[in-house]
């Protein structure tokens, strides 16, 4: 059996290296695509256009645009002459977000008055929109802090109950320690689905895939030896973007690489067994690559990844449970962020692997029945 494994390993190593642009392809594409999508999802929001409208013209209201350019979200720039000339600027385009600083600012709060603060948003980008206004409160609740503890201001009145906000496993909010650990397994999913699709469509427009079925190699032996191919070389790419996230996103590994590295082989396995189904139905490669397309938006929309699985109709949420997308980003993220141990993703890897299981099962099935 293992030798029979053996020769169709070696005759895919074959096929493989005769199409090296392909091979090429295969070894760039899983981190050119993490450090792009990455990018472009983590970005957030830097240095967002803003204008001020100064009323108060104050050392305080100085301090208030310091710290808002300080805190490297908001570029305060552009200083507007009254609301006409904001509401210009907001129209236009130049600017994305308005500071207002009333009168008074600096006499409200040396009187222990409550102060006010006016940040207007330009709302045709919702996201960006949320983003900002989260960021503008987060500024002066910090510059608040800071005026407190400041020499001269200690007498003043503070409210009797103060919320204190602590986040774990992500202190600092980075987007990317969000975001990188799941873009690791949208991409490894995109790659072994092609892989595999086509390593079977490719032997039915030949016509050799009939030649094996005639062989003494079982089903399982054909797939298992197209499997392990593919699977070596997803692997490499697996290492390439873990090394990425680390040394490059700096994204804390706080678990085990070898756990990590494990279940990562698990999912891969279980990836392929959709890749294999695809390729039971296509029947030509553009079929397949087409397929394999649909499936990577699908597992992407419903893994999770980005809209949480709660926020989704209850159809949605059902369809979820066949992709195993879903299963590998908790997976990623508990690993990479909470330093999670195989005990706390039990439900995760018993999800996976009987998602395999039924996958292969049912791959085998239609590629004896597709030949018969």
């Amino acid at each position: 059996m293992f030798l029979r494994i053996w020769l169709v390993i070696h005759k895919e190593a074959i096929e493989l290296v005769r199409d090296w642009p392909l091979l090429v392809v295969i070894l760039l594409v899983p981190v050119i695509e993490m450090v792009s999508m990455a990018y472009a999802l983590s970005a957030g929001v830097q240095h967002l256009p803003t204008a001020v409208l100064d009323r108060d013209h104050s050392r305080t209201a100085r301090q208030v645009v310091a710290a808002a350019r300080n805190s490297g979200r908001f570029a305060p720039d552009l200083y507007a002459r009254d609301e006409a000339e904001i509401n210009r600027l907001l129209d236009s385009g130049m600017v994305q977000a308005a500071l207002v600083i009333p009168r008074g600012l600096e006499k409200d709060l040396r009187s222990g008055r409550t102060a006010h603060l006016q940040l207007l948003l330009d709302g045709t980008n919702a996201t960006t929109a949320d983003i900002a206004r989260s960021y503008a409160q987060a500024t002066v609740a910090h510059y608040a802090a800071e005026m407190v503890a400041r020499q001269g201001l200690a007498d003043l009145q503070l409210a009797p109950v103060v919320a204190q906000t602590r986040v774990w496993f992500n202190e600092n909010l980075r987007s990317e320690d969000f975001f990188v650990p799941g873009e690791i397994g949208a991409v490894l999913a995109f790659l072994i689905l092609i892989l595999t699709a086509i390593s079977v469509v490719r032997e039915k427009e030949q016509g050799t895939l009939e030649q094996l079925m005639v062989t003494p190699l079982h089903s399982i032996e054909i797939i298992v030896g197209k499997a392990v191919l593919a699977l070596g070389l997803t692997f490499v790419g697996l290492l390439a973007m873990i090394a990425a996230a680390r040394y490059w996103f700096r994204v804390p590994l706080r678990g085990s690489l070898t756990l990590l590295l494990g279940l990562s082989v698990l999912y891969i396995i279980v990836e392929m067994g959709w890749g294999l189904l695809i390729s039971s139905f296509a029947r030509a490669q553009g079929q397949a690559l087409m397929a394999a397309f649909f499936l990577d938006s699908l597992d992407v929309v419903l893994s999770g990844y980005l809209i949480p699985l709660e926020h989704m109709p209850k159809a949605a949420q059902w369809a979820a449970s066949l992709v195993p997308l879903r299963y590998y980003i908790v997976i990623t993220r508990d690993i990479f962020l909470k330093g999670s141990t195989l005990p706390d993703l039990w439900s995760q890897v018993a999800a996976l692997s009987l998602l395999g299981a039924g996958l292969f099962a049912l791959a085998a099935w239609r590629l004896r029945q597709g030949i018969q």
